[in-house]
């Protein structure tokens, strides 16, 4: 089988829905298989994969596994020289599949993964080829805007138009538009792999539940001699973060993936990150506790403020990289030589 498309769901049936559906629509001259893995959704997506799509392999979770553990599961039941790995918040621009395949296929054997162009649903552009290791000074604004969200309000045309040159040296945002160059990582959200670069490097260590799973792969890849090239003859349209809107609590998560990302790869900015934490959810609570007294004691006030004091708990609790968990990287068992 040419191509395995492995697709982690969770508590989005109508976006998986429509995801499917241009899938089957759109992916022609490449035989292919579809994998999704439903992780313990509560909203019916699960019999409604089962009762519209009866192509697809699903697989049950009983309970909510995370992003990279979940998409390991589905990986490890994929029949596909190549793998593509997807959000089910994204939707094919044509042919999107069989083209990635193409570039893979046709381009240099050194080239394990491949990442789209990502497309907002207005049809402009989002940057997804990515840098690994930020800066120190852009880790701090990262964590600022997490907390008190500042980059909607930027002119961001303008500042790429007029700045880009300079600030696209600090931040990923601001790279040139280029038809196809190398990356230390693409967006996870949609990325296809060759088949022998995961068998070599191992699949997602499952110490992720969300964010930066897809940047310690990467890394590892690459390390083995990989390259990650983004190519913008593939294109795909991203419904931005449905699933995050829906489990405020995943900024807990985001937070500990940062920090044990840092702490194997750039322990230089590990306290750095632990301070900006501390700081930052610091504040929010004593603005949380200014609050007027009907905002205080509102459900949304006691989850926001269990949210902080979890990230407070995170930070003592990872203050040494020694005291973080060994990495959990399940292999890829290869495929018998008959089906490969």
């Amino acid at each position: 089988m040419d191509l395995s498309i492995v697709i982690v769901s969770f508590n989005t049936r109508e976006t998986t829905q429509r995801c499917l559906e241009t899938i089957f629509r759109a992916t022609r001259d490449v035989d292919f298989e579809v994998i999704v893995v439903d992780n313990d959704s509560r909203d019916g997506s699960a019999a409604m994969i089962a009762g519209a799509f009866p192509a697809v392999r699903l697989i049950r979770n009983d309970r909510n596994a995370g992003f990279g553990a979940a998409q390991n599961i589905g990986l490890g039941a994929a029949r596909g020289e190549f793998l593509l790995v997807m959000n089910s918040d994204v939707f094919f621009v044509g042919n999107a599949a069989r083209r990635m395949v193409d570039i893979l296929r046709q381009g240099p054997a050194d080239v394990g993964a491949v990442g789209p162009e990502i497309l907002n649903p207005d049809g402009t552009w989002a940057p997804s080829a990515r840098r690994a290791v930020q800066p120190g000074p852009v880790l701090v604004l990262k964590g600022i805007n997490r907390h008190f969200p500042f980059r909607a309000s930027l002119p961001e045309d303008l500042m790429r138009r007029r700045a880009g040159f300079l600030l696209f040296r600090w931040h990923d945002n601001y790279q040139p538009q280029e038809t196809s160059r190398e990356a230390d990582w693409v967006d996870g959200m949609c990325v296809l792999f060759r088949r022998a670069a995961l068998e070599e490097s191992g699949l997602f260590d499952e110490r992720y539940f969300f964010d930066y799973e897809i940047v310690d792969l990467s890394m590892r890849l690459r390390r083995r001699g990989w390259r990650i090239v983004f190519d913008r003859r593939a294109s795909v349209v991203h419904e931005v973060h449905s699933s995050r809107s829906l489990n405020p609590r995943i900024l807990v998560e985001t937070h500990r993936s940062e920090l044990l990302f840092y702490a194997d790869y750039a322990p230089q900015n590990y306290r750095l990150l632990i301070g900006t934490f501390r700081l930052l959810v610091g504040i929010r609570k004593v603005l949380l506790n200014l609050g007027r007294r009907g905002v205080k004691g509102s459900r949304q006030a006691s989850e926001r403020r269990m949210i902080y004091d979890r990230i407070l708990a995170l930070s003592r609790e990872m203050s040494s990289p020694a005291a973080l968990p060994k990495p959990k990287i399940p292999s890829l068992t290869p495929l018998p030589k008959e089906t490969a």
